[in-house]
């Protein structure tokens, strides 16, 4: 069959910390929460954390879970989501490599200037998991695609991708998104 223009290749998004309200509009925002300190806040920590806190030394954080959410423009007409990969910067090496991150869409809105552990989104549904690396200052990968594919074909509401490991009795790493 004939080519037809015009064709999207492999389109990548990039973006800052904005630290906003993430129940209206396209923005982004990143921030993660502690079981250990259910009614604090971190949306204005530079790192996002996954994992049980209290097996690196960090008395009494407890468990944290990531949330990440940013800007998915309409897609142009007729083109279709065959993949999409988050990238997730490690930054620490606590776990020895292979723990498994799951990636779950966030059904409901949330705000990352108030999300603590007592009131995160719990309407979640999974979409995909990534590994720890086994050393520190590497980048580990999640496959987004069925999420990258609703938020633009049938219009799933974009409300971000919560992150957090299938056991999360396992040591914290740190990331950047």
């Amino acid at each position: 069959p004939q080519r037809h223009f015009p064709v999207a290749l492999d389109p990548t998004w990039q973006g800052g910390d904005a630290g906003q309200n993430t129940t209206n509009g396209n923005i982004f925002a990143d921030t993660y929460d502690e079981s250990g300190n259910p009614t604090w806040d971190f949306w204005n920590v530079n790192s996002l954390r996954i994992g049980q806190a209290n097996v690196i030394g960090l008395c009494c954080n407890g468990v944290s879970r990531s949330y990440l959410k940013f800007p998915v423009l309409p897609a142009p007409a007729h083109v279709r989501v065959t993949s999409a990969d988050l990238a997730l910067y490690q930054s620490s090496q606590h776990t020895g490599g292979g723990v498994q991150i799951n990636a779950s869409v966030m059904l409901s809105a949330w705000n990352a200037t108030n999300l603590t552990w007592n009131n995160h989104p719990t309407n979640n549904v999974y979409m995909g998991a990534g590994y720890t690396a086994a050393t520190q200052n590497n980048w580990i990968h999640i496959n987004v695609t069925s999420a990258a594919y609703n938020w633009w074909q049938p219009g799933l509401a974009l409300n971000g991708i919560e992150l957090q490991y299938a056991d999360e009795s396992r040591p914290q790493e740190f990331f950047f998104s």
